[in-house]
């Protein structure tokens, strides 16, 4: 039977059980205890076998470690994806319930009305009728408010449709409005999600699926914004391919910045037009914002400009005219800015700063 011991330094350590904490402690105190000075060539050989043994099981074990550390990530955003799409769910429900408590309320009213109009024509012959007539109201719901559809509902069901939204398989929408509206908040929820993800998880094709049908189309969204430009395979391409597509091209940039140094070569001063749109911001997001500002082809335009300055709008990234407060919802927003709801407030910042230019 083969041995499974090995020899590192003045102890024997059992392989198999390396990395477990008490063997760890003891080779730690080995390793400090040894003075390198008083040993042998045959020592130094001994020694070095056993650390690269000691060493290829370590690196083993952290390759677990990172796998289920991976997968613990993998779980965790699906859990995250399955709490809001709850919330979401929880949220239209209550929403429902307060709608079926005004109903009961106003039908409660109605009744007294009709109570009301039954003792005043007590003794006239059309009192039956028009008891009858009320009373067929309020049990049809005829008095009562129907539902309806937020105000703001196409528009970002239009946006969100351009960005790779499907109701289903067949693309048909739900009969029920609140269904409707449950499906695409859900969507939108997971699409921001994505869109605020940190270049490494935008590379993990199989991490951005798992937080649902908005993530690729979040996902390619932020590359774009890293990239500097928007990829002329969306004219042709499905949103997911694109991000595909987005992905080797974003691991392409990340190698060439880690093996070259960047300069960033300034042809036209945006710092103003920068600073009007978006106040003071960080470094990075104001030398991305410039860097591709200015791989626009000359002689600039509004509309260029105001395209490419969609590209990096997200949910902590906004115009500095809008006021928060007077958003209810900030996922809402990004349809509105990348829309045409606040082109007039944007191409009036763009054409002010390219008359200074």
């Amino acid at each position: 039977m083969e041995s499974t011991e090995i020899q590192l330094f003045s102890d024997t350590f059992d392989v198999n059980q390396l990395t477990s904490q008490e063997t760890r402690e003891n080779l730690y105190l080995s390793i400090n205890q040894l003075d390198v000075n008083k040993l042998s060539d045959l020592e130094i050989r001994q020694s070095f076998n056993g650390i690269r043994v000691a060493l290829g099981v370590f690196i083993r074990k952290f390759v677990e470690l990172e796998g289920e550390i991976k997968d613990i990530k993998f779980s965790q955003i699906a859990y995250e994806a399955k709490m809001e799409r709850l919330f979401l769910k929880s949220r239209s429900e209550i929403q429902e319930l307060k709608q079926e408590l005004n109903q009961m309320k106003s039908a409660d009213k109605q009744m007294e009305k009709v109570v009301q109009v039954a003792k005043l024509l007590k003794d006239n012959n059309y009192a039956p009728v028009a008891i009858k007539s009320m009373m067929k109201g309020i049990t049809s719901e005829s008095l009562l408010p129907a539902q309806s559809l937020p105000d703001d509902f196409e528009e970002r069901l239009d946006w969100a449709t351009k960005n790779g939204f499907r109701w289903n398989k067949n693309n048909r929408a739900p009969s029920k409005m609140k269904k409707q509206v449950e499906l695409l908040e859900s969507w939108e929820m997971e699409f921001h999600k994505a869109r605020g993800l940190e270049a490494e998880l935008l590379l993990s094709k199989d991490y951005v699926i798992k937080i649902g049908k908005g993530g690729p189309p979040g996902a390619l969204l932020a590359i774009e914004s890293i990239l500097g430009y928007q990829l002329q395979e969306r004219k042709t391409l499905s949103v997911f391919n694109c991000y595909q597509k987005a992905i080797k091209l974003l691991e392409d940039k990340l190698t060439n910045e880690r093996y070259t140094t960047q300069v960033i070569t300034t042809t036209t001063n945006f710092s103003s037009l920068v600073f009007d749109l978006f106040g003071d911001i960080d470094r990075y997001t104001y030398e991305k914002i410039v860097s591709g500002l200015n791989r626009l082809p000359t002689p600039y335009t509004e509309k260029s400009l105001l395209a490419q300055i969609k590209i990096y709008f997200s949910v902590d990234l906004i115009p500095r005219f809008i006021n928060l407060e007077d958003i209810t919802n900030p996922l809402t927003l990004l349809p509105k800015l990348q829309g045409n709801t606040y082109d007039k407030d944007l191409l009036e910042i763009i054409n002010k700063n390219l008359k200074e230019q």
